[in-house]
Parts: structure tokens; C-alpha cells; sequence
């Protein structure tokens, strides 16, 4: 499996009849529908396939920065 780009994880959570959720940046690549995830937790890895990417641009008002 070739590696098309590398993904910080900031959060990750579940929502019911939908799955798994993951916030995060792109650090470098391009991800897209139909790519796959690989995911280390606690020595345990998981490939899963990425049915959707939503791209949402915020920024954090002066006082919270």
C-alpha cells in the first residue's frame, strides 16, 4: 500500500450509524474518498477506508490564540 499522504490526528470520536470521525491536518499528500487510513493505537493497527473528506477552514478568534 503506497503512502499518498501523512495526517496529524488532532481528535477522533464516534457518531452512531455514521463511524468513525477524525480531526486533523494534512501535513504533506493529498487524501481523498476511496484512500485508505492506517491507524496505530495501542499496538494495534487498523486499515480502514476513507468514505468521505470535508475540509473546513478556522481560524481561532485573537483571543484564544
Amino acid at each position: 500500500m503506497a503512502i499518498a499522504a501523512n495526517f496529524k490526528i488532532s481528535k477522533f470520536f464516534t457518531i452512531v450509524g455514521i463511524g468513525l470521525i477524525l480531526t486533523g491536518d494534512i501535513i504533506d499528500g493529498e487524501i481523498t474518498a476511496g484512500n485508505f487510513i492506517q491507524i496505530n493505537f495501542n499496538n494495534i493497527t487498523f486499515d480502514l477506508i476513507i468514505d468521505s473528506v470535508e475540509h473546513v477552514d478556522y481560524t481561532a478568534p485573537k483571543s484564544l490564540r
